[in-house]
This record gives structure tokens, sequence and C-alpha cells, in this order.
């Protein structure tokens, strides 16, 4: 847990903990520290276990599960309890309307990707590009061709790490896709930009 989630993470421990008040504020006693899961992204506070104390649930990104915190009589929290959600993102939905825009038809993808982006080029080809998931949560940009049911990956590009929300251009002075993304695969955080030819 990094300082600045561990620092938020004690002063809703104390506020909900239920510390003692004075002169209408919170006083905090010493430092207590509670392990989460990695990439702690947010906190809630409710009574989760039905025992009129609060408890707090915090959300792992990367660990893709739920840290919960249960209240305890005595004061403090008690052992912690990880709750796997699953990955963090979910199947592609693709919609379609028509002019006024009212009404929409959708349909549900097998595959699941993050940080989406689509273009329709001058020849009426729809391409869709993003973060696709792999086996073991690997994370590659892809480039797919897309229709209304369908979502197929035509090419991966060079990445590793955490990468993608790509932008995608069509250039028509050289007839190329150009399309950017970041990636961590060299040893630090870059953009790329990959110069897409479509055979005819």
């Amino acid at each position: 847990m990094n300082a600045l989630a561990g620092r938020v993470l004690a002063g809703c421990v104390a506020r909900c903990c239920g510390l003692p008040q004075a002169a209408g504020r919170h006083t905090f006693g010493n430092r207590q520290d509670y392990a989460v899961g990695d990439f702690p992204s947010s906190v809630a506070i409710g009574d989760l276990d039905s025992d009129d104390l609060p408890d707090i649930a915090v959300t792992n990104r990367w660990d893709h599960d739920v840290t919960v915190l249960c209240g305890q009589s005595a004061g403090g929290l008690g052992e912690r309890q990880d709750y796997s959600v699953g990955n963090v993102p979910g199947p592609i939905v693709v919609g379609h309307s028509k002019p006024p825009y009212k009404k929409w038809s959708f349909h549900k993808m097998k595959t699941k990707i993050g940080g989406p982006n689509f273009i329709r080029l001058p020849n009426g080809s729809l391409w869709g590009s993003g973060r696709l998931y792999g086996p073991d949560n690997k994370r590659t940009p892809v480039l797919a061709r897309m229709t209304r049911t369908s979502y197929d990956p035509v090419l991966a590009l060079p990445s590793g790490g955490d990468n993608s929300y790509p932008g995608l251009v069509w250039n028509p002075d050289d007839n190329l896709l150009w399309m950017s993304y970041y990636s961590s695969h060299e040893g630090k955080t870059s953009i790329y930009l990959a110069k897409i030819r479509f055979d005819r």
C-alpha cells in the first residue's frame, strides 16, 4: 500500500471506528496501519456484517479484489478478508442507432478489453483498438476488425506492463491509420505511434 493510500485509510479508520470527540471535533489516537491489496483505489465505510459497527471495504485495482476490515466492539478493525471480484475490464458491448439516436440495439461480445476506441475508415470499415486481456492477465494493445456483432483482433502492438488508451486518426495524405498508445515495455512509460497500412 502506498503512503498516501495508507494515510487516507488511517484517517478513515479513525473516523469510522468511533474515536472520541472533543469540543465537537474528532481526536485521533496513535496511528494504526492495516494492510490491503495492490493499488487501493477507493474506500467505503458501512455496516457490512450487520453488527451495528462500521466496517471498511477497499477496492484493490490490480489484485481484482476487495479487502474488508470489520469493526470490532473493543475498537479497531478485525482480520483482513479478501474477496475476488474478477478482472477490471468487462466484455465489450457494441451499440447501434440511427438518427435521432433515441432507440439503440446492443450486442455483447465475448472479448474483454480495456480503454477502448474505434474509428470508421473512408471505405466504411469499422476498426477498434484497446488493451486486450490475455492469459495470466497479460495486457496487449490490439487493432481489431469490428462489425455490429463481432470484434476480431488482427494486430498486436509491441508492448508490455501497463499500456493502451489508443488514439486513432486516418491520415488521407499517406492512406495510413495512425495509432498512438502508451506502454512501459522499454523500462519507462512512453508514448508510441504506429502507422498502419491496410492491404487492399
